[in-house]
C-alpha cells in the first residue's frame, strides 16, 4: 500500500517530465542531424547524433529511475542539467539565439532537483535504510 511519503512531489513530476521532454528533443535533434546528411558526410553526422543519442537515452532512464530514490539518480540529473546547461551557453556563445530557449530546461530542472521537497524525496529512503537495525 502506497503511503505518501512514497508519493513524489510535485517538484520531482515535474523534473520526470522534464526529462522525457529533454530526451525527447534530443532524440528528435539527432534524427534531424541524420537525415540532414543524407547527401553527403554521413560520418560526420553520425559523429554528431551519437552524443545526442545517448544524451537522450541517458535523460529516459533518469527519469524512470527518478523514483528508486536512489543517490546515482539525483547526482546524474544534475549532471545530465550542467552538461545541457554547457553546451547551450556554447550555442549561445556562437551566436544561435535558440539557445535562450534552450537555456530554460537546464535551469528549470537545477531548480526543480534542489527545492527542499525534491531534496527531501531522493534523501528519505536513505536515511530509513541508515535507521534499520541490522540482523545477527
Amino acid at each position: 500500500m502506497k503511503t505518501r511519503a512514497d508519493t513524489p512531489p510535485r517538484s520531482v513530476r515535474a523534473q520526470r517530465v522534464l526529462l522525457w521532454v529533454v530526451a525527447v528533443i534530443t532524440w528528435m535533434n539527432a534524427w534531424v542531424t541524420l537525415l540532414d546528411s543524407a547527401g553527403g558526410g554521413v560520418f560526420q553526422a553520425v559523429g554528431y547524433a551519437l552524443p545526442e543519442t545517448a544524451l537522450g537515452a541517458v535523460c529516459a532512464v533518469l527519469a524512470v529511475r527518478l523514483r528508486t530514490r536512489m543517490r546515482w539518480v539525483r547526482v546524474g540529473v544534475i549532471a545530465v542539467h550542467v552538461v545541457v546547461l554547457i553546451g547551450e551557453l556554447a550555442r549561445l556563445g556562437g551566436g544561435d539565439p535558440l539557445a535562450l530557449i534552450g537555456l530554460l530546461f537546464p535551469i528549470a530542472g537545477l531548480v526543480l532537483i534542489f527545492q527542499r521537497g525534491s531534496r527531501k524525496f531522493l534523501t528519505e529512503r536513505r536515511e530509513r535504510r541508515r535507521r534499520r537495525p541490522r540482523r545477527s
